[in-house]
């Protein structure tokens, strides 16, 4: 049997664990505040896959601690941040096609078909709204409550996806960024805007919003898309307004999506299988999004 070994076993690391424990592994845990778990000679082991799944502060730690010839396969939790001391490690996994960096959101149902019937066409402009009312659980946790909060937590996921419909974005081109801490100490609400030639996207993110609310809606010239939730959620649906032209009451679709939520398990999958990668590009590009909002 081949060894996983996942590092961190809060929330994230838990979702993982639940999933491998079901494949044909020795799976082995660190997690140094977890007694039990906190035997630091399994991260000198040889691995298939390791997940990180640590806190953001010790992502690149973990990088560093773990050499990259103990491992075939590495999955990091989103985001992944490029600086000076890490851009040459990220790139060197990257073009071994050795790093995966995980915004399962893409692999919701809704989420992915709200995607693939946005591939190949032109679109007027984006409206993303990504809020939940978890001001008080993230003020809880210091590492968390820092630098830029709710943009670094939610605007990745957004970014990742806005990437998958467009992917030749410029970051410069955020013409508009409000940011607000209305309970915390680092942003709790923001709002986003992106001016690009013939196109823009607006994204709104929040920890106040005691409702969970995601929605993705384009717009063009023929049609507009709206989706409604996460399936983590429960039920999410999609409604496509087909414009009667020149004007009056469009045709109207809508798409239900129920059931359990499998991006977790969908994503983790394809991970082992090898069939998902991370280019070098991708991280660069969400890390300068952060960067610049």
């Amino acid at each position: 049997m081949k060894n996983i070994l996942i590092i961190g076993l809060g929330n994230q690391g838990k979702k993982r664990l639940k999933i491998i424990e079901k494949l044909n592994y020795n799976i082995f845990i660190y997690d140094p505040k977890i007694k039990k778990f906190s035997n630091k000679e399994v991260l000198g082991l040889k691995y298939e896959f390791v997940f990180l799944c640590c806190t953001d502060l010790y992502k690149n730690f973990y990088l560093k601690k773990i050499p990259s010839f103990n491992y075939k396969k590495i999955l990091i939790e989103k985001p992944l941040v490029i600086n000076r001391t890490n851009s040459a490690n990220i790139k060197n996994l990257c073009k071994k096609k050795k790093i995966y960096v995980s915004y399962n959101h893409i692999f919701d149902d809704g989420v992915s078909a709200f995607i693939s019937y946005l591939k190949n066409k032109k679109i007027y402009y984006l409206d993303f709204q990504y809020m939940n009312g978890t001001a008080a659980n993230v003020r809880l946790n210091k590492w968390r409550d820092r630098g830029n909060g709710v943009i670094y937590d939610l605007f990745p996921h957004l970014i990742h996806i806005l990437m998958k419909i467009r992917p030749n974005l410029n970051p410069k081109k955020i013409t508009s960024a409000i940011k607000k801490k209305y309970e915390n100490k680092s942003p709790d609400f923001a709002n986003i805007i992106l001016g690009q030639k013939n196109f823009t996207a607006k994204f709104d993110m929040s920890f106040v919003s005691w409702k969970n609310k995601f929605t993705l809606n384009a717009y063009s010239k023929f049609f507009s898309i709206h989706l409604n939730g996460l399936k983590k959620w429960g039920e999410s649906s999609i409604v496509v307004y087909k414009r009667k032209y020149p004007s009056g009451i469009p045709h109207e679709k809508k798409i239900l999506f129920k059931g359990e939520d499998l991006s977790f398990k969908t994503e983790t999958n394809l991970f082992i299988k090898n069939k998902i990668f991370t280019q070098y590009n991708e991280i660069d590009l969400v890390s300068k999004f952060i960067n610049s909002s």
